[in-house]
């Protein structure tokens, strides 16, 4: 009971400390809507139930996420970097933003500074990374790390389609690696497409609009980022999961996203486990038999 009630005060006090980074990244750009923005994170009943209730890890690595955007807004590129670093060893799938840091830095100050803040902060990531991993067996606990994660399927979109080509006679040997590469390489593919568009980073023989590089077009891309790795990237979803796209959300408090989109994803998100649990075995149920498949796929 003590360790229980511990983890959630721990939960509800970075959830306040993800509200108070919020408004401050808010009223330095909208002042007017620094209310709705803490209302956009604190009333998200999801928010409250994976706090209050589930006080997952994930605060922690949204709190850096959190940090890392308000370091951008001030000019501290290297700083943001390494809060984002700290992330990712928080949890490694912190990882999805970085090239939107990347490309954002390029698009702000140019490959000089970049190169220059990109190889500061890789050095110095990989000395504090070697600090935080060696008590644990150093860096050659990621490989096992990383496949063993790769073998199971939860609750995500993909879950579908594998328990569906399992279900059509394939072994799960074949269906899991195939699964697992294509929503990574999805995923990276949309995710970059977007941040280039967004960031003004195309070759001008593809530009349409021309857009000015402001942050809140930054916050965008990154909930866009969440968005696709949610839907696109994630072999593995749970509920808790939606705190990596209602942080950055909540700094577009008068976005349509945020107001009219995100609740709904969230309730979503709430009913993925009957979801997960429905699709599969109603959709596939009458699948049609590897045998009747191989040669439409040959």
């Amino acid at each position: 009971m003590l360790y229980i009630s511990g983890y959630r005060l721990i939960a509800i006090g970075l959830t306040g400390l993800c509200a108070w980074l919020i408004t401050r990244l808010v009223k330095n750009s909208q002042p007017e809507m620094g209310s709705t923005a803490l209302a956009a994170w604190l009333l998200n009943p999801l928010t409250l139930i994976v706090t209050a209730v589930g006080a997952h890890n994930d605060l922690w690595m949204v709190v850096l996420l959190l940090a890392a955007i308000l370091l951008m807004q001030r000019r501290s590129p290297f700083w943001a970097l390494m809060a984002l670093i700290l992330a990712m060893h928080v949890k490694l799938t912190a990882l999805i933003w970085t090239p939107v840091f990347g490309l954002w830095i390029l698009g702000k100050w140019g490959w000089r500074r970049t190169l220059g803040v990109g190889a500061s902060s890789l050095l110095a990531g990989l000395v504090i990374s070697w600090l935080l991993y060696q008590p644990f067996g150093g860096w050659s606990t990621l490989p096992r790390m990383l496949q063993e994660r790769s073998l199971f399927f939860a609750n995500a979109i993909w879950n579908i389609f594998n328990t569906g080509l399992t279900k059509s006679g394939f072994s799960s040997s074949e269906v899991a690696p195939l699964t697992v590469n294509l929503s990574t390489v999805l995923f990276l593919t949309a995710s970059l497409w977007v941040a280039f568009i967004n960031f003004n980073l195309v070759p001008k023989r593809w530009k349409k609009l021309q857009f000015k590089l402001e942050e809140r077009r930054f916050w965008m891309v990154l909930v866009t980022t969440s968005l696709l790795y949610l839907f696109l990237g994630a072999f593995w979803f749970q509920h808790w999961y939606f705190l990596w796209l209602i942080a950055p959300a909540a700094l577009l408090p008068g976005s349509r996203f945020t107001f009219r989109i995100l609740p709904w994803l969230c309730f979503g998100g709430l009913a993925a486990n009957l979801g997960s649990k429905f699709c599969p075995h109603y959709l596939f149920r009458y699948a049609i038999s590897a045998n009747t498949l191989l040669p439409y796929i040959a």
